[in-house]
């Protein structure tokens, strides 16, 4: 059956706080996390299944549409898993929480303030998830089992070079000890704003591109979508 997801926004778009609207690249994570297997993300189940209680983090969470949408799929297919959701703005935070109260996932979900640009921030984050877990791992194994986010600004610069930003952040963030680990991000699909993977040792590589046409976006001038889904993990020893 069909579910429908309701999403309360910040009526007023400020020029240096716009994290309380949901936007394009947002709204098409949002699509794919509510249906992985029609978007083409079925390694989120696998991800899921690896461990007791999966734990998924979201950079940038904005009004929450995404964990939300991830968190409604994830409670037909796992036991008692949570998602934290990230953000710099209270204001976007308490939107997420409303959100998830609203769409009744907001025992499911953990509003967090956070910087994904601050080392100290992703370091406190990774505290959080290891001291929710109830294993035998070693700490410097332990993270996140899912990773997604949405144009992330500065996160996505530069993603050409193995020592950004984008991959510092998500080395320190998702799980060594699940081979399953994935990330899914949603951003431009062309330009040099594009997510680019780069080759030699990088610890990560992608899985796949998936275009905004698959859930029918179009521009407002009616072309193919601007945005597109990257999957990401780390890299596969052959």
């Amino acid at each position: 059956s069909t579910e429908v997801i309701e999403i309360e926004q910040d009526g007023l778009l400020n020029l240096y706080d716009v994290s309380g609207v949901l936007w394009p690249a947002g709204y098409l994570l949002g699509l794919c996390l509510s249906n992985p297997v029609k978007c083409g993300v079925e390694e989120i189940f696998k991800a899921m299944s690896y461990v007791t209680q999966p734990q998924v983090l979201e950079l940038g969470t904005g009004v929450g549409f995404a964990a939300i949408a991830l968190s409604k799929t994830m409670r037909h297919h796992s036991n008692s898993p949570s998602v934290i959701a990230t953000d710099v703005s209270k204001s976007a935070l308490d939107l997420t929480v409303t959100n998830a109260y609203r769409n009744g996932v907001k025992e499911m979900i953990v509003a967090i303030e956070a910087d994904y640009r601050d080392v100290a921030s992703l370091l406190e984050l990774k505290k959080t998830i290891i001291l929710s877990r109830d294993n035998t791992s070693k700490q410097d194994q332990q993270g996140f089992d899912i990773i997604i986010g949405s144009s992330l600004q500065s996160l996505f610069d530069g993603t050409q070079d193995e020592n950004a930003q984008l991959w510092l952040a998500l080395d320190t963030l998702l799980s060594k000890s699940n081979p399953s680990a994935i990330v899914i991000l949603s951003h431009v699909r062309s330009g040099s704003e594009r997510i680019q993977v780069p080759n030699g040792t990088s610890p990560f590589e992608l899985v796949r591109r998936i275009p905004g046409d698959r859930f029918y976006m179009k521009t407002r001038d009616g072309n193919n979508s601007d945005f597109e889904l990257i999957v990401l993990r780390r890299r596969q020893v052959q």
